[in-house]
């Protein structure tokens, strides 16, 4: 039986980093409850750590192989579509590489992009 005022939490962070930089696993906690407001489930991904709670206390322990919504900052992207396509690639190799048990939920996987930077306006000479 389900209690509805009842939530179950998972925390982890990555096998390949310090103590100290799992610590963000603690902001994961904060913003979680703000951006997801009211949801019976909710997950966040930080660079180092991962942080999900539901209502239900069946999701710990298990694989997890669904997709969920991902938000990818295109403003500023010359070919939106592509940059998706390939974001989406991207996502699913890492995905397929953290659930083999070799790799104890970890998945790396990297692509390529171009950047440029163009600073517009008068550069001051500072002598440090």
């Amino acid at each position: 039986m389900v209690k509805e005022d009842q939530v179950y939490g998972l925390a982890q962070c990555r096998g390949d980093v310090s103590t100290e930089d799992c610590s963000s696993v603690k902001d994961a906690a904060d913003k979680i409850k703000t951006r997801c407001l009211n949801e019976a489930d909710a997950r966040i991904w930080y660079d180092f750590c991962f942080l999900r709670y539901n209502n239900k206390s069946s999701f710990i322990g298990k694989v997890d192989t669904s997709y969920g919504i991902l938000y990818a900052n295109v403003q500023n992207v010359s070919d939106p579509e592509n940059f998706k396509k390939e974001l989406g690639a991207l996502m699913n190799q890492i995905r397929k590489e953290a659930v083999q048990p070799k790799n104890r939920g970890l998945g790396k996987a990297e692509t390529q992009l171009l950047l440029s930077l163009l600073c517009i306006g008068t550069m001051h000479k500072r002598h440090f």
